[in-house]
Formats: structure tokens, C-alpha cells, sequence
């Protein structure tokens, strides 16, 4: 299974929860410095990290999350499209 978004960190931001997350694809700039970040072999360490630093990641993960909103998303699309149909020829 590939989740080509990272939604599932974006919700598990969402609700307060610390996020450790891949250092790998999309991962990085999604969470941005709201989560722990490592590579996959790593990770043992990383959830003992994001276990001291769990309100600050809680804090930084909601704040994040309000980021990833649809609406957001929904402009961001609509800007894209009017760019492409608006060129000159």
C-alpha cells in the first residue's frame, strides 16, 4: 500500500498525536519540524525521541495540520487550472 500524500500523518497531526515519520519521499515536507523524522532503521530511537518531546509535537503537529486544510487544497487547484487555461498562445 502507498499513501502518496501522507494524509494519515496529517490526521494523526490533526488529532494531537506525536508523529514519528520516514525521513524518505514526501514525508520531510509534509511534516516540516512537527514531527520526528528518521530513517526507517532508526526508529526505535525516534519513537523514544517523539515520547520526550510529545507536547511540543502535539502543539507543532495541530499547528501544522491547520495547513492541510481542502479548502487550501481547493485553491491551490483552481490556481493551477486558471494558470494553464489563461496562457498566451
Amino acid at each position: 500500500m502507498h499513501e502518496g500524500f501522507c494524509l494519515p500523518v496529517l490526521e494523526a497531526m490533526a488529532a494531537g498525536t506525536p508523529v514519528v515519520a520516514s525521513n524518505l519521499t514526501a514525508l520531510p515536507e509534509i511534516c516540516g519540524d512537527a514531527a520526528v523524522l528518521a530513517a526507517p532503521a532508526d526508529f526505535a530511537e525516534a519513537v523514544l525521541e517523539a515520547l520526550d518531546r510529545a507536547e511540543e509535537l502535539r502543539a507543532k503537529g495541530r499547528e501544522r495540520a491547520k495547513l492541510f486544510t481542502w479548502r487550501r487544497s481547493a485553491e491551490a487547484m483552481d490556481a493551477a487550472m486558471d494558470a494553464l487555461l489563461t496562457t498566451d498562445d
